[in-house]
């Protein structure tokens, strides 16, 4: 096995790699059920997002982040129903 002396896998990631496929970069602002909450900060969409309450619909979130725009993240995104409202 050769090992690349540069290669930073945070970084790699971040860059959206190691998803299905590659698409353009997308700003995602979604508003989340609590029942998302949790499982949004442990297992992140990417390595830089953000999560900060919302005042409606109560106990909701809004969860902003840059990342490539996949058949993946649109599944996920539908998969969720009426746990996530989506803007633009």
């Amino acid at each position: 096995m050769v090992k690349q002396a540069d290669f930073n896998l945070p970084q790699y990631l971040a860059q959206g790699h190691g998803d299905f496929g590659e698409g353009e970069m997308r700003n995602l602002d979604i508003k989340a059920s609590p029942d998302l909450d949790a499982y949004l900060a442990e297992c992140k969409l990417t390595v830089i997002q953000k999560i900060t309450p919302v005042k409606k619909p109560v106990d909701w979130f809004r969860l902003t982040a840059q990342l490539p725009d996949t058949q993946q993240l649109k599944s996920w995104l539908l998969s969720q129903g009426d746990a996530v409202l989506v803007k633009g």
